[in-house]
């Protein structure tokens, strides 16, 4: 027991001492303006607050969407902000929070899996020392809560199969997890596939219980799934499909080699033996997360291939594997050159949180340097009434607090119609601006860069510009703002 408390310490002192470490770069980079490193992280603001003021899920007030791909990210920061928790501070305290749980998750999993609570302690050390999952989980995304949601998913699912019983919590905590992230549904495929493949020789008794397992999982699950269906008749959210459309994706062979040169980077002294360590898992039959660590990007691959803001839809998928690389790495390395190597991979870890620390502060900057700015221009130059349309709609929505109009389609589906239309560009503009005078569209802020086939003098002024030079992730260095003149 006391040593089971002294390890739990010893991880409390690393996650206080790698947070502290990791924000107090990154703040100290990005003043005067404590932010954080996407345009995403303020969607979310915009749609909870919008929750919590018009009890209305979407971008503007009283037009609902299902452009969130974390419903359940977006109730916990409005929850928060009737307790009185003000955005910002409750999706970082919430990010920092999540990656201690799935640290512990984690330590749980790895204890089950091998039956020694010193491999656990250090499975959870390498999710506190992982930079780039840091990076994801301060980011005021859902990354961490993802994780942990799926940790804890795997944990109570192998669980029950070790005790050969069928337990509707972990399909449960799978119905939230795919509410946290859209690949949750494809880790519940997983699960309920295992589920039934370990329960085929006494199928007649295990069937009342994986039709519960499954009701379970759809009854948490479904009702996003069908608030989307009526809004856009697609079950998933609207920006899945909008970023399926643009020139995010990748061919499959370059999104999985530079997938795997992530993981490898995640922590090179972990990643050779990732191989051995997924077969560790098969062998000890827990095939759940060795089967959606190998699926998951065999299937991004071919539907979703998007790396983007250094890889940040894999970032909840590095706990895992940290986890299976240093499983692989105990199975086949002993004695002095084991803890040599371990301690390798440690100081990677450390090493990791300062790079990844700065770049965090950078990135923060950059969103600061040009969408922040760009936003408080049109909030002082601009009526309450006055609609914006522009390419990148979470802070310019959320500080301008002005009807925003997204033409990516990520919040609303039919511009894509305009956007990616085939015709020639002089009738595409005339659709768009169509399109943008029946929303009563004053100043579109965009990249002309992104769409070429826009500019028109006869109904573009331009008014102001934001430049950034020290961009780091941002799509353009430049955002250009111009008054609409075809409004009728």
């Amino acid at each position: 027991m006391r040593t089971t408390l002294r390890r739990f310490l010893v991880l409390v002192l690393i996650w206080f001492a790698s947070t502290v470490f990791f924000l107090g770069i990154g703040i100290d980079g990005q003043k005067p303006f404590i932010g954080f490193p996407l345009d995403d992280t303020w969607i979310h603001f915009s749609f909870a607050r919008n929750l919590v003021q018009y009890d209305s899920f979407g971008l503007n007030p009283f037009e609902p969407s299902s452009g969130s791909t974390a419903p359940l990210w977006v109730a916990f920061l409005a929850f928060l902000k009737v307790l009185g928790l003000p955005f910002e501070v409750s999706a970082l305290s919430m990010g920092i929070l999540f990656v201690f749980l799935t640290a512990l998750c984690v330590e749980k999993l790895a204890r089950l899996i091998t039956g020694d609570q010193r491999t656990g302690f250090y499975a959870a050390v390498f999710v506190l020392l992982s930079g780039r999952f840091l990076w994801g989980a301060l980011s005021g995304m859902e990354v961490a809560l993802f994780s942990f949601l799926a940790a804890l998913g795997i944990y109570l699912h192998q669980k029950a199969l070790k005790g050969e019983r069928i337990s509707i919590l972990p399909a449960l905590v799978f119905g939230l997890a795919s509410l946290a992230r859209p690949e949750g549904h494809l880790l519940f495929v997983l699960a309920f596939g295992e589920l039934c493949i370990r329960s085929f020789r006494r199928w007649k008794q295990a069937l009342p219980g994986i039709i519960l397992y499954g009701l379970a999982y759809t009854i948490v699950a479904a009702p996003y799934l069908v608030f989307s269906w009526i809004l856009t008749h697609r079950l998933f959210c609207s920006s899945y499909y909008s970023k399926m459309l643009f020139t995010w994706r990748m061919t499959a062979w370059p999104y999985l080699k530079e997938y795997a040169g992530l993981v490898f980077w995640d922590n090179p002294f972990l990643a050779p033996f990732l191989v051995s360590g997924l077969w560790e898992c098969v062998r000890r039959r827990w095939g759940l997360l060795s089967v959606w660590l190998v699926v998951f990007p065999l299937a991004a691959s071919h539907i979703s291939p998007i790396l983007i803001h250094h890889g940040r839809y894999t970032m909840p998928f590095i706990p895992f594997y940290s986890l299976v690389g240093f499983l692989g790495m105990r199975r086949i390395l002993r004695g002095g050159c084991l803890r040599f190597l371990l301690f390798l991979a440690i100081a990677w870890g450390l090493f990791s949180v300062g790079s990844w620390a700065r770049i965090y502060a950078t990135d923060s900057a950059s969103i600061y340097g040009q969408h922040y700015r760009a936003a408080l221009w049109l909030k002082k130059h601009t009526t309450p009434q006055d609609a914006i349309a522009t390419n990148d709609v979470g802070v310019i929505s959320y500080v301008s607090e002005r009807p925003t109009v997204d033409i990516c389609g990520i919040i609303k589906l039919n511009v894509l119609r305009v956007m990616c239309s085939p015709v020639p560009p002089e009738p595409r503009r005339r659709m768009l601006w169509r399109y943008l005078a029946a929303r009563h569209v004053k100043y579109l802020a965009y990249y002309p860069g992104w769409f070429p086939w826009i500019e028109d003098r006869k109904c573009l002024k331009k008014v102001y510009e934001v430049r950034y030079a020290g961009n780091t992730i941002a799509a353009s260095d430049t955002m250009e703002i111009y008054r609409v003149l075809c409004t009728e």
